[in-house]
């Protein structure tokens, strides 16, 4: 057999090998947010937010980072903005994720009541998942603010 031949044929099939792993990774990370309605975040203290009930699981084949923002809007102003980030080794979980206020302006607990009273205040939450060689994953969920509990 060429030799020419033999490389193409390898390059082929080792291209073709990772494109599958990182399909597969992909699905499973995204597999695993299915569960995202179960999360009840809470704000703590004024300057987090802990995000209850909350489990990913990296049973994929590569590392693979995750950045969660919620934002607090009212009439489309961001009134807060709180982010977090993991980096999970393949079997690594986590469970109950931390997110900290970006800004120095807090939303104290008692007023989360009277925001969630209006219909026009909402919950913009983004989850960023970045598979280390290649793939990039962005879901977005809005909901009304009732489910964000003091």
């Amino acid at each position: 057999m060429n030799p020419l031949r033999l490389a193409e044929l390898a390059l082929i099939i080792a291209i073709s090998a990772l494109i599958l792993s990182l399909a597969y990774s992909s699905y499973i990370l995204v597999n695993s947010l299915a569960s995202i309605e179960s999360v009840k975040p809470s704000i703590r203290n004024d300057y987090y937010i802990v995000l209850e009930g909350f489990k990913l699981r990296n049973d994929g084949l590569y590392s693979a980072s995750i950045t969660i923002s919620i934002d607090i809007i009212q009439d489309r102003v961001i009134l807060a903005r709180y982010t977090g980030s993991v980096r999970l080794k393949p079997g690594e979980e986590i469970g109950n994720l931390t997110l900290r206020l970006e800004d120095s302006t807090p939303i104290h607990p008692y007023l989360i009541d009277g925001y969630a009273q209006l219909r026009k205040a909402m919950i913009k939450t983004i989850f960023k998942i970045v598979l280390e060689p290649l793939i990039s994953i962005k879901l977005e969920i809005n909901e009304t603010l009732g489910r964000l509990t003091p």
